[in-house]
């Protein structure tokens, strides 16, 4: 097994597996990234339709609204609430909540 294989962790975040651990992509003139189409259904993407970005220690980190909320809702089923500091239950609750809100704004309001 090399650093290149896929890790073997099960999938139950309800999103879909991708087997391969990296891509790679093109940035044209213009500054822009195309995803693949085969990736888009994986990443819960539809096209056309606004991404979450971030940028932390100079990786670009993309996120759809909808797998937004997914993982903020997997976040907080996962969560230990009897052994998390009373301030750092309180900080996380607030940066879900606000993710989840902002994810939230972008969707239509058909899709809840």
């Amino acid at each position: 097994m090399s650093i290149f294989d896929p890790p073997k962790i099960p999938n139950s975040s309800g999103f879909e597996r991708v087997d391969t651990p990296f891509f790679e992509l093109a940035v044209d003139e213009e500054g822009r990234v195309t995803i693949p189409a085969d990736l888009l259904s994986p990443l819960l993407v539809e096209p056309g339709r606004p991404l979450i970005a971030e940028v932390v220690d100079g990786e670009l980190r993309m996120i759809s609204p909808k797998a937004a909320v997914r993982k903020v809702r997997r976040l907080i089923s996962e969560q230990d609430w009897g052994t998390v500091s009373v301030t750092d239950e309180l900080i996380f609750e607030r940066r879900a909540e606000a993710l989840r809100e902002y994810a939230e704004s972008m969707l239509p309001t058909y899709e809840w």
